[in-house]
């Protein structure tokens, strides 16, 4: 997730990214999160989107001039999912964004608190654990930094 998010930070200069979890559908002993990253960059091309995931391959090689990087992320990524069992998923529009998903198996949830109406702002009181992004001050890059929230409702 976090080489995702990368990506989606460097290809998009206006409007930001998102990252959407939500609960799939599940049996009984399988519960499954979909982790969406949705960028409004770029976007790619069904020629590029074919490369995707060939290590020492990227879509827009503007970005490795200008992030560095050798193409190796996403084929990295890929790999890791389909040691789950998965894949990951992309959607793209050439300059429309891209939207990148991934179905993972989270175990058994029995005593999780889970968010009945998406929409709600506020959660209750609880901790959470949260990565956000800032850019370096030396390079364009962003620098990821694990932080600890807390959500108080009323």
């Amino acid at each position: 997730m976090i080489n995702l998010l990368g990506n989606a930070i460097k290809s998009t200069k206006a409007d930001g990214v998102q990252l959407r979890i939500r609960m799939q559908e599940q049996t009984v002993d399988k519960p499954m999160l979909r982790f969406y990253v949705i960028d409004t960059g770029l976007g790619m091309t069904e020629d590029q989107l074919v490369l995707l995931f060939k290590p020492f391959m990227q879509a827009d090689t503007s970005l490795r001039r200008k992030h560095g990087g050798t193409g190796l992320g996403l084929a990295i990524s890929n790999r890791l999912a389909a040691m789950l069992g998965r894949t990951i998923d992309v959607r793209s529009e050439p300059g429309q964004g891209s939207t990148f998903s991934l179905l993972i198996e989270t175990g058994p949830l029995e005593g999780v608190p889970m968010i009945e109406n998406p929409n709600e702002t506020t959660i209750g009181e609880q901790e959470s654990h949260v990565i956000v992004a800032q850019p370096r001050q030396s390079s364009k890059d962003a620098f990821f930094s694990p932080r600890t929230v807390s959500t108080t409702s009323g």
